[in-house]
């Protein structure tokens, strides 16, 4: 199965990381913002050097990230709008509408650990807990 894959997925540790057996995963270029940012805001050295080095794993098994273009931002856009209606009103999730958009635009399902961040918008883009 072709799919995204949310941040959850790739940073979750060796106890809690999802069976993706079957899965051909790719990366959202927001996840790799948001791996960046994570890199940025760590409080110590030691950390952003693991986080640094869990990136660069992450990138050297799925590549490039998923541009997020103009056709993707079409598509969050659809998203954002789908989530305003039903009453979302908070922009402190636009990364996971971002990353949501992706799978949207290529028509793949979502793998996530945390199903509830995409909860307005499943019946939109597949949502697949891991």
């Amino acid at each position: 199965m072709r799919a995204i894959l949310d941040t959850s997925v790739l940073v979750a540790d060796a106890k809690a990381r999802p069976d993706l057996t079957g899965i051909e995963g790719r990366v959202s270029s927001v996840t790799y913002g948001e791996l960046n940012f994570g890199i940025a805001v760590s409080k110590t050295a030691e950390g952003s050097a693991s986080r640094l080095a869990r990136m660069q794993r992450i990138i050297a098994v799925y590549g490039s990230g998923v541009p997020f273009d103009d056709l993707v931002a079409a598509s969050f856009g659809y998203l954002f709008g789908v989530s305003r209606q039903a009453g979302k009103r908070s922009r402190t999730r636009v990364a996971d509408l971002m990353i949501a958009a992706t799978a949207h635009h290529l028509g793949v399902p979502l793998i996530t650990r945390n199903i509830a961040d995409f909860a307005t918008v499943s019946s939109h883009v597949q949502i697949v807990p891991r």
